[in-house]
């Protein structure tokens, strides 16, 4: 079975046992804190995943984490089915799930530098006429796109990029140059 969609029985199954509960809300920033601990922290993450170390040890840190009971419960199961490796997909399918649940949207806008408030007001209203939906906009800088902006939202993207349109240039002027001899 692939990847995601073992994901997204996972999210479904933690979404069903805490959207009725109003608690999926607290459940998907409690996740996003572990998400950044095991970034932050490589050696936590390898701890909870390596194969010699018993379940029960491994389980037993998990615990030892402050936190919603539901969540703690869920994030011990994953260690102890060896389905850690998929948090990052759950958490991606818990999120649509439930601002599906709320009629939000994320999207993300990519810039070279970050956008003024100004700026980051009207793409989110943009976005909120276009699409009917509270938008969660990101603001994500990557200084090798140049100029322009990309947008997704979704699985959606639009990439109005300078580095995006330069490399379609480069496509064409190689196609066309490789056909003239």
């Amino acid at each position: 079975m692939p990847k995601r969609s073992i994901a997204k029985r996972y999210a479904r199954a933690l979404f069903e046992l805490t959207h009725g509960k109003e608690k999926s809300e607290g459940i998907l920033e409690e996740m996003l804190v572990w998400q950044s601990a095991f970034e932050e922290s490589p050696k936590v993450y390898a701890t909870l995943v390596h194969p010699e170390i018993p379940v029960t040890d491994k389980e037993g840190l998990v615990a030892s984490v402050k936190g919603d009971e539901t969540l703690t419960s869920f994030m011990k199961l994953l260690v102890g089915s060896g389905r850690l490796y998929l948090f990052d997909s759950i958490i991606d399918e818990f999120r649509d799930m439930l601002f599906e649940a709320q009629s939000r949207v994320l999207a993300t806008v990519t810039t070279a530098v970050p956008l003024s408030s100004d700026t980051w007001k009207e793409y989110r209203l943009e976005l909120k006429r276009i699409t009917g939906k509270k938008i969660d906009l990101r603001n994500e800088v990557e200084p090798e796109v140049i100029g322009g902006v990309r947008l997704q939202i979704g699985d959606s993207v639009i990439d109005e990029t300078l580095a995006n349109r330069l490399e379609e240039m480069k496509k064409l002027m190689t196609g066309n140059s490789a056909g003239r001899n």
